[in-house]
């Protein structure tokens, strides 16, 4: 399908006071001209929606869309999704700030290649050693290092998509995190291609501190093992066999290994020095996926405590 114009980017906000204006302007003044029109979709208690209301006094460009209930990041986009016009979505989290160009390269590249859906190279920043490790956990294969491994879905931190197939899958899942994996691996189920853009970067800011690093690496790995319940997606032995799972801890450290020596040899030695807490994060990680593999209630409980505003693809 061919398209015209620029994009709409869809901003789920919470507790986004610290990054939101970064994210707004590198949309509107950064990337301009590939950008028609923003839509924060604000959950309530977050000063985030007033800095954007305040913005959007003097850019009409912005609109923001207050829930009258907490929403997960999932049912935050496809309730921007409904907002939404034209043939192309660009989903940017509220801590996320593409770079000059890097829209108009995303789009370039979805049309010249023909594919579904176009994730930029994600850098960090910000949160220290902590954010460094963080970073590592989480979007090192979305770095744009060499190719992607078999199987690999990308974050959705940042990315553009085609409209009409977005619907066509129905949009996200009413989870966050994990709402990503689901996504991306229904786009695979339905024959549809997607890529990292190495030439577009999206530069993703962490937050600081070690226990909320570790309570989100938890986090992490239980939606992941109830994503892989609700998607066709790699890795779903580990569920359908919840005692195979701690090996994903051992595979998980192998893979990271493999990567800094492939690409970043000179930082090795500073994974090497915090191994100790790398570790630590993969075996917190690996505990949620087990705990939400093997027990029923607790899965029961991850799926209640995800927002009452349910996601809608069109």
């Amino acid at each position: 399908m061919a398209f015209e114009g620029g994009c709409v980017a869809v901003v789920p906000a919470y507790r986004a006071q610290a990054t939101l204006a970064a994210t707004l302007r590198a949309l509107i003044e950064d990337n301009g001209d590939s950008v028609e029109r923003v839509v924060v979709v604000a959950s309530p208690g977050d000063a985030g929606a007033d800095i954007a209301a305040a913005m959007s006094a003097s850019c009409p460009r912005i609109e923001v869309l207050r829930l009258p209930v907490r929403a997960d990041a999932g049912s935050a986009r496809n309730l921007g999704r409904a907002r939404a016009g034209g043939s192309l979505l660009l989903f940017v989290d509220a801590d996320c700030k593409p770079r000059a160009g890097s829209v108009a390269v995303l789009m370039a590249t979805l049309r010249e290649r023909k594919l579904a859906a176009v994730v930029p190279r994600l850098a960090g920043e910000g949160g220290g050693l902590c954010g460094w490790l963080r970073h590592v956990l989480e979007f090192k294969e979305a770095a744009g290092h060499g190719p992607p491994p078999p199987g690999w879905t990308p974050p959705s931190a940042t990315f553009l998509c085609r409209m009409e197939i977005f619907d066509e899958v129905g949009g996200f899942p009413a989870m966050w995190p994990g709402e990503d994996l689901v996504f991306f691996s229904k786009l695979a189920a339905a024959g549809h291609e997607f890529a990292v853009e190495g030439n577009a970067v999206c530069v993703h800011t962490h937050p600081g501190g070690w226990g909320r690093m570790f309570r989100h690496q938890y986090r992490l790995g239980a939606t992941s093992a109830l994503a892989r319940r609700l998607a066709v997606a790699p890795g779903k032995v580990f569920v359908e066999i919840p005692w195979l799972s701690p090996l994903l801890l051992f595979g998980r450290a192998w893979r990271g290994l493999r990567w800094f020596v492939r690409y970043r040899r000179l930082e090795l030695p500073l994974l090497l020095a915090v191994s100790p807490l790398y570790i630590i994060a993969l075996g917190v990680w690996t505990f949620g996926f087990s705990r939400a593999a093997v027990s029923g209630s607790y899965r029961r409980r991850l799926c209640e405590s995800f927002s009452a505003v349910q996601p809608r693809g069109g």
